[in-house]
């Protein structure tokens, strides 16, 4: 049964949202760039009930609905926030997981080292990697291990590779309907992300593209129409949050770093 929490309770709770999320930028997308404070966050929604929660907040492939991850000590949580509302309350199969845009999870671990679970069953022989991810649709994977290159796979068909990169330090994994972007650090001194891009042809992914952007340490979240990223700078204190789009010279600051920066619709949390 799907059960429903308005966001919108008090005159207490509506002050509380409005310090929590700030549209920092409109544009002509659906998708609007959101700062996340995730102690206030966590606050307005112990306030409803939900302890520990915001370890994590990811969303889902069109922007519209948001997840927010429940610490360990609290249990394994992630509350589904929807049009300003909590719709639903998941189990999550293991400390890290990732759900798909039907609210399912697709894929899961505990340890790295030990390997990764699929919802399909498939066990496609990762483990002992250095990193994973899932990107927000939950359709494609990125697994990197110890040594050699970057594995690129369908969350559907987990045991068959689309591509491999030689990206050495990748950090997240992000999909349109026709292409993939991986993103990560070129090199260990981590001044500069890159961006690659893979188009989506019968079975395959092909690189086609890679840009370089300077002074980020971060990414935080891509547009993936709109080919544009919200990025974070390399200082050590405080370091500004720019979206920057991928062809072109559009680079707009948009304040000083905070816990988390997504592209979201418009009104999925109530100002």
């Amino acid at each position: 049964m799907i059960w429903k929490v308005p966001l919108r309770l008090s005159a207490c709770a509506i002050a509380i949202l409005v310090s929590f999320v700030s549209i920092v930028l409109a544009t002509e997308s659906l998708l609007e760039p959101v700062f996340i404070d995730t102690s206030v966050l966590s606050s307005f929604l112990e306030h409803l009930g939900n302890r520990y929660y915001a370890s994590n907040v990811r969303r889902n492939s069109s922007g519209s609905r948001l997840y927010v991850y429940q610490w360990r000590q609290g249990g394994l949580g992630v509350l589904v926030i929807e049009h300003g509302m909590v719709v639903r309350t998941l189990t999550r199969p293991a400390e890290t997981a990732y759900l798909n845009d039907e609210g399912q999870f697709v894929a899961w671990f505990n340890d790295l080292k030990i390997g990764v679970s699929f919802r399909e069953g498939a066990q496609p022989g990762l483990s002992r990697l250095r990193g994973f991810g899932v990107d927000p649709g939950g359709r494609y994977f990125f697994a990197s291990p110890a040594v050699g290159p970057v594995d690129i796979g369908s969350i559907a068909k987990p045991e068959q590779i689309l591509a491999y990169s030689k990206l050495p330090f990748p950090q997240a994994i992000f999909a349109s309907d026709k292409k993939i972007f991986l993103v990560g650090h070129g090199s260990e001194g981590r001044s500069a992300l890159v961006c690659e891009t893979y188009e989506l042809r019968s079975g395959s992914a092909s690189l086609v593209d890679t840009r370089t952007i300077q002074d980020a340490s971060v990414v935080l979240d891509l547009d993936a129409t709109d080919e544009r990223l919200i990025v974070q700078g390399n200082r050590d204190f405080l370091p500004s949050v720019r979206v920057v789009q991928l062809h072109g010279s559009a680079d707009t600051r948009l304040g000083l770093a905070k816990n988390f920066a997504l592209f979201l619709q418009p009104e999925v949390l109530m100002q």
